[in-house]
């Protein structure tokens, strides 16, 4: 998994992630892209302008999509549930061409993340586990 350079990526107004930043619908909601924790389960495929790619879909009934060779890091690293359910998972976007799609977060940009958030908090953890 190679680390995302995507600053901010495209939503619609009721939190589903774009495809395609430019669908006509309506104006994208640009977000900053940062890695989330979300169960998410395989709702289905669809067939976009180049490529098949699959759809999750969170327990608030948002969409992802996903590219097919994104879903086999999944596969391979964490491993999905009779059903189409994952665990508790990091997540993040990355972009192939003009699109979007949902992949595995890698560990740095998590770990990043949890640093963004205890700082948030005002916590210091620069100094967690020294004595």
């Amino acid at each position: 998994m190679a680390p995302t350079t995507i600053a901010e990526v495209p939503y619609d107004e009721d939190g589903n992630l774009r495809h395609y930043k430019d669908d006509g619908a309506s104006e994208p909601v640009m977000r900053p892209n940062r890695p989330f924790q979300a169960e998410l389960t395989l709702t289905g495929m669809r067939s976009g302008r180049s490529a098949k790619y699959l759809i999750w879909t969170d327990d608030d009934g948002r969409t992802y999509p996903m590219f097919v060779t994104d879903l086999m890091d999944v596969i391979r690293e964490k491993g999905i549930a009779p059903g189409g359910r994952t665990g508790k998972l990091w997540w993040y976007v990355r972009k192939r061409g003009t699109n979007y799609g949902l992949a595995l977060a890698p560990p740095d940009q998590v770990a990043a993340e949890i640093v963004r958030f205890a700082e948030d908090l005002g916590l210091d953890i620069s100094t967690a586990g020294s004595s």
